[in-house]
């Protein structure tokens, strides 16, 4: 008992001392790594659309008076954003006075009492944009709203516990999101962050698309193999459900495209253009769909075969089987006639329809899912613990880690009306 007491003793006495030196600021030598850990938050930079958020924490140390924060853009000196200098208090600041596209870099400066200014490192980083983007993490539950530059995220919200499916939608930039274990439920995610509860006739929601030219949203039921489509509703209104009259084994691939949406159902090995008029495209032998993307003029491109072979289908015809010199996990449409991104193998490869490499670039570890920004020039790319963001030439724009099982990424380059930001 009396060496249980004098434990506990020290641990006080320890606990005292740590807490008394925290409460100097993060420069002061007395400090001592310990006692600032979990205690300081360093600066951060999120960038947002005209705006960068910055934040920090420093309330803990009693002898940090007040901030000036910096900024500067590529070849530019510091200039002070704050003058007079922020209260001991404040954790943040809204930087407006910045323009899209451009690049810039902040630094934080500690007032302290009796020693004057000391400036903060590591700096932060950020570049604004009009894109909204939304990343599902299946490890953890999250849907995140990341950041345009792909730096940092705003916020995440969930824990969405089978997470199967994830889109946007292209006028207001929400992220509808699907969880197989939530039977009889649909979410949605608003841009600040409030979640929606929407129910929906389904047993095990699956895979999830938004036809990105109007607005429809298709979902493919994994307890019931039917496949569902809805129109966003109008104000105060309910989901307005419709299922696809066509019968599936397994639908689990869905690429919407003009109203209508092709339906990939590897245990059948069949793709089907299913739409609400009636119309049919149906083509049968695709032995191991592995994803699908639309392209253009009414048509959609096919990972056959685990990934090796892919094929592109239309209400005509469909090209010639073309073997990958790699195994493809995701595909994207690029914008050209003939050609589409597909992401596998640590790769993002620009592919014609016959298997030619045009273009290839390193991409993330376990890179399965992308999408290309057609109007910023931009191609986002999810691997399986991180997410990068590549320019038309291939430079790793910006990478964001600590994602556990990433199941995909959805993006708006930019909402169609200004009047609804």
């Amino acid at each position: 008992m009396r060496a249980a007491g004098l434990t506990v003793f020290a641990m006080l006495l320890l606990a005292t001392a740590c807490s008394e030196r925290a409460r100097r600021n993060p420069l002061d030598p007395l400090a001592g790594d310990g006692s600032v850990a979990g205690v300081v938050g360093e600066l951060s930079a999120v960038a947002g659309d005209q705006c960068v958020s910055l934040r920090w924490d420093y309330r803990h140390f009693r002898d940090v008076a007040g901030f000036r924060l910096y900024r500067r853009s590529a070849g530019d000196a510091y200039v002070c954003l704050t003058e007079p200098p922020l209260g001991r208090d404040a954790t943040g600041y809204e930087d407006r006075e910045v323009v899209n596209g451009r690049g810039y870099e902040y630094r934080l400066g500690l007032l302290v009492e009796g020693e004057g200014e000391r400036l903060l490192e590591p700096t932060a980083a950020a570049t604004p944009g009009p894109e909204i983007v939304w990343c599902a993490d299946r490890g953890t539950g999250l849907v995140w709203r990341v950041a345009p530059d792909g730096r940092n995220a705003a916020y995440a919200q969930g824990r969405f516990a089978g997470a199967s499916g994830m889109d946007v939608d292209p006028i207001d930039g929400t992220c509808w999101i699907a969880d197989g274990y939530a039977s009889g439920m649909l979410y949605q995610i608003k841009l600040d962050g409030t979640l929606v509860r929407w129910p929906a006739p389904l047993v095990a929601p699956g895979s999830l698309r938004v036809d990105q030219q109007t607005r429809r949203v298709w979902v493919a039921d994994q307890g019931t193999n039917e496949v569902w489509w809805f129109d966003p509703p109008d104000a105060g209104a309910g989901l307005r459900w419709a299922v696809a009259d066509a019968h599936f084994t397994a639908p689990s691939a869905l690429a919407p495209q003009a109203n209508g949406c092709w339906v990939g159902d590897p245990q059948a090995g069949r793709v089907l253009y299913v739409h609400p008029n009636g119309a049919r495209v149906e083509y049968v032998d695709l032995p191991g769909i592995e994803a699908m993307a639309v392209g253009q003029n009414r048509s959609a491109w096919v990972l056959l075969d685990r990934g090796y072979r892919m094929v592109c289908l239309s209400a005509v015809g469909r090209s010639q089987f073309a073997d990958l010199k790699f195994r493809g996990s995701g595909l994207a449409a690029s914008g050209w006639p003939e050609r589409v991104w597909v992401a596998g193998e640590e790769r993002v490869a620009l592919v014609t329809e016959l298997g030619v490499v045009v273009e290839s670039w390193e991409g993330p570890p376990g890179a399965h899912a992308l999408l290309a920004d057609q109007l910023n020039g931009t191609i986002w790319v999810a691997g399986t613990r991180q997410l990068w963001k590549l320019s038309a030439a291939g430079e790793q724009m910006g990478t964001l880690r600590g994602f556990s099982d990433i199941l995909g990424v959805a993006v708006l380059p930019a909402r169609a009306s200004a009047a609804q930001r």
